[in-house]
């Protein structure tokens, strides 16, 4: 969950299930959904094939975690999502 940033996804090929809060949206090419600030959400590939969409954050800042996740072992993520102001929530998106 994002404390400072709206993420907007864009599908551009495949299928995806992206949950918003409590909405779940089975998603196509040329789906679009806008998650806002403080909003629990996830989102997985349902499709048999690689699938691809566009992700923006605003305003900008998220990309200084994502240059910091790689390397990091999988137990200090959350920690570090923290203090970019992002909260790791589960289980999975199914």
């Amino acid at each position: 969950m994002h404390r400072h940033e709206e993420e907007h996804f864009l599908v551009l090929a495949g299928r995806y299930r992206i949950a918003i809060g409590d909405e779940i949206i089975d998603a196509h090419p040329g789906t679009r959904a806008t998650v806002p600030k403080n909003t629990p959400h996830s989102w997985r590939n349902v499709a048999t094939t690689n699938s691809r969409m566009l992700v923006v954050l605003t305003p900008g800042g998220f990309e200084q975690l994502i240059s910091r996740v790689e390397g990091t072992p999988a137990h200090q993520i959350p920690e570090l999502a923290a203090k970019y102001g992002c909260e790791i929530l589960g289980p999975p998106l199914v």
